[in-house]
């Protein structure tokens, strides 16, 4: 392979590694601290991509689209936690799992109603069009999405190890019972909680808008990876998680060189492999490392 092809093969596999583990970071923290199975996250994922795509051809403004459709789908996921998902709190997870499952497919169809069932193109902003030349063309938005996923990402890691919020999330995903005692709110936190986790969700459809064509499966497809994600990457590591994006990312993209059509094959096999390792992910290898 010559080295200007790997190079460009070597940055999709980034890009979407890094789209993978933006994706599944909401379904970790979500699980982290509230223990819900959340399959509801790709029809959110996809809601958040479609509002983003509504609100940028209405405005033309494409950072307007990011941080509205956030901070709406942040908003959709409090009342979906604080109205409907805390009753369900303490009941049997079937609840849970049932009640997301069937919500995703009241999304999906919702979406085909009002944007319709045919693929939408969404061309990203003049500013992140066009090609650069590293050893061989590769798209400038797909840079864009490598800097504004690391960034975001790494944000979100700071707030969970170095802020004060972080410790109170994190100390509830510990220990629930303990951080009651000490005055958390941990209702009020899971719903904060969950909120950020749709708005994460949101934020990753929105930028893949451009990536990918917009499409009412979409949501369907995405979530078998972000859950292989959050199996690989501990359940209730963010670290984990982005690690463990990256990997899926790599594998899919180069092992879709040479068999493409085994590609599941080999994502599956790589969490089967972890899970005989060690059930715990590699969120148990950063543990140890922290």
């Amino acid at each position: 392979m010559e080295l200007g092809i790997f190079m460009s093969h070597f940055f999709n596999a980034l890009t979407l590694g890094l789209l993978l583990a933006l994706i599944a970071s909401g379904l970790t923290i979500i699980f982290g601290f509230l223990n819900i199975i959340n399959f509801g996250h790709g029809a959110l994922y996809m809601l958040g991509a479609y509002l983003g795509y509504q609100i940028y051809h209405v405005t033309g403004s494409f950072t307007l689209a990011i941080l509205l459709a956030s901070v709406i789908m942040g908003i959709v996921g409090l009342l979906l936690q604080r109205y409907v998902l805390i009753k369900l709190s303490g009941k049997s997870p079937v609840y849970v799992v049932l009640f997301t499952f069937g919500f995703a497919l009241f999304i999906e169809n919702l979406t085909r109603i009002i944007w319709g069932p045919n693929m939408i193109s969404v061309s990203p902003p003049s500013m992140l069009s066009g090609s650069i030349t590293i050893g061989y063309p590769f798209p400038v938005y797909r840079l864009f999405l490598i800097v504004f996923c690391s960034i975001v990402l790494l944000g979100v890691y700071f707030l969970l190890t170095k802020t004060k919020i972080g410790i109170i999330v994190r100390a509830g995903t510990e220990d629930e019972e303990t951080a009651s005692v000490l005055g958390v709110n941990v209702k009020l936190i899971g719903v904060g909680v969950f909120a950020a986790g749709t708005a994460l969700a949101a934020l990753a459809g929105v930028v893949t808008g451009p990536y990918l064509t917009l499409e009412p499966h979409m949501g369907m497809a995405i979530i078998i990876d972000a859950f292989i994600v959050l199996v690989i990457g501990g359940m209730t590591s963010f670290a984990g998680t982005i690690v463990a994006g990256l990997a899926i990312g790599f594998l899919q993209v180069f092992g879709g060189i040479y068999f493409s059509e085994l590609t599941i094959v080999f994502t599956l096999t790589l969490m089967i492999l972890v899970i005989i390792k060690n059930p715990k992910g590699l969120g148990a290898l950063f543990n140890r490392m922290t």
